[in-house]
């Protein structure tokens, strides 16, 4: 219940906020199997420049929706939002 009601009322208002590409950002982070995605992976995945994927990195760590895990990487700052 707690989940559900955190999801509901924070994380989709979270979400919804964010830009189509901070949200696919996300969801490529979302998908790896590791908690610590590296930025490479995601720039992989996005096809996209190192410059073009740090500015959303960037934006998304002044959101407050990931943190730096370690040189080249990145996890979820929020508990359950993988």
């Amino acid at each position: 219940m707690f989940k559900n009601d955190l999801y509901k009322n924070a994380y989709t208002k979270i979400i919804s906020e964010l830009s189509p590409t901070d949200q696919k950002f996300l969801m490529i982070m979302a998908e790896s199997d590791n908690d610590a995605v590296e930025i490479s992976h995601i720039r992989k995945q996005m096809n996209k420049s190192s410059n073009y994927v740090s500015q959303y990195r960037q934006r998304l760590i002044d959101s407050q929706v990931i943190i730096e895990a370690g040189y080249g990487k990145v996890s979820f700052s929020l508990p359950f939002m993988k």
